[in-house]
């Protein structure tokens, strides 16, 4: 209500009720063996939601509970608490099976990420029993991510089978995608490869179906097989060479895809062998990073897997590359077998005797080039244990 007492002066009525007046905020610190979350370093955290994301839930372990709510109560009435999770016999899981402390990144960094330790390729991002529900899969080129008639069937099989005769097993990994020939296109995931040696076979099921039913038609003997990666559906197509290596003659076939997936369902809710799925227990997807170290993007950032990985991911970290990878984590010189690069000035000489007197004749050796990366035969299947809490 507003009102003239003369002319040019009013007078309104101001509501103040709603004015919030300013008031101190507490700030609180706690120490607690948490879940998960970074180790022995403060962690400034200012909601119950932020709080789950970074430290996990509630456990009924060792009363731990107590300690979750202690912290969970005092954000109900404040935003901003400093927790540091105690380091009491925990480690990270690791594709090694080994378990390693690995506090937080400033350890990874100074311990850790160089390769430094011999724990397989992947440890979980922070300590803990939830590491071990966590795989990554590796596909390093077209052949990994697709390959047509790997083998044959062996013998006919019948509608509804679900463990099939192969010539040979070796070409297959568990949870690769096959299909034989199908007119109306179905694919089937491998769950179990048997290397007999006389009998070879694998047991399948249909894709992402959640009975896991068998064959959908009979299968004659001698059919060809097509494999394809687990993951092959979740990427615009296979890995290749990037632009950094094309455009800078640094070797070829140097991209790779990478999935960071569920084992067991304790994180996503979806284990990746559960019946239908597959993509639901899909963690992290990471599409054409390179094994070349000094690889960049369009933007000139790191495409190096190892940087990306970390710069990334929130579920794991590099620990080394697979020994089936020659050449990963190096800078490859492009240059082919055969090509002679002599800088302005250099002499060649044939016939002669070089400076040392070693060299005598017309023989000339050249050292080959090292112009591409060496693939994998199949793709990568690293499923991490030996965390603790």
């Amino acid at each position: 209500m507003a009102f003239l007492v003369s002319p040019g002066v009013q007078v309104k009525e101001i509501d103040l009720t709603n004015v919030v007046p300013a008031v101190a905020t507490s700030i609180g610190a706690i120490a607690c063996p948490f879940e998960k979350g970074p180790v022995s370093e403060v962690t400034n955290i200012s909601s119950e939601e932020q709080l789950v994301k970074i430290f996990g839930k509630p456990q009924t372990t060792s009363n731990q509970y107590e300690w979750w709510f202690s912290a969970s109560s005092f954000l109900a009435y404040t935003n901003s608490l400093n927790i540091v999770r105690i380091e009491s016999g925990i480690l990270n899981a690791t594709a090694g099976s080994t378990g390693l402390l690995i506090r937080n990144t400033e350890h990874y960094l100074e311990s850790f990420a160089d390769g430094q330790a011999s724990v397989g390729e992947w440890a979980s991002r922070t300590a803990g029993t939830h590491g071990n529900s966590l795989g990554v899969s590796i596909c390093s080129s077209a052949a990994n991510y697709s390959a047509d008639a790997v083998t044959t069937t062996s013998a006919e099989e019948a509608a509804g089978q679900t463990t099939i005769s192969v010539s040979d097993a070796t070409v297959f990994g568990v949870g690769d995608i096959v299909n034989f020939g199908e007119t109306d296109g179905h694919e089937y995931e491998v769950t179990t490869v048997n290397d007999s040696g006389s009998s070879d076979t694998i047991v399948i099921k249909l894709k992402d179906d959640p009975n896991g039913e068998g064959l959908q038609n009979t299968i004659t003997s001698g059919t060809n097989i097509r494999r394809r990666w687990r993951f092959y559906d979740l990427f615009d197509g296979a890995p290749g060479t990037s632009s950094y290596a094309s455009q800078n003659d640094r070797g070829t076939l140097d991209e790779l895809h990478i999935v960071v997936y569920d084992t067991t369902g304790k994180i996503s809710g979806f284990s990746v062998d559960s019946n239908g799925n597959r993509t639901n227990a899909v963690l992290e997807i990471f599409a054409n990073l390179s094994v070349n170290s000094n690889a960049k993007g369009p933007q000139g950032d790191s495409i190096f897997y190892p940087d990306v990985i970390y710069r990334q991911s929130e579920f794991v970290y590099w620990m080394d590359h697979n020994s089936g990878g020659t050449n990963w984590g190096t800078d490859v010189d492009g240059t082919q077998e055969g090509d002679l690069l002599l800088e302005d000035g250099d002499k060649l000489l044939l016939d002669q005797t070089d400076s040392s007197g070693s060299d005598v004749g017309d023989n000339l050796d050249l050292e080959d080039g090292s112009s591409t990366y060496a693939l994998l035969s199949l793709p990568t299947r690293s499923e991490l244990s030996g965390g603790t809490d």
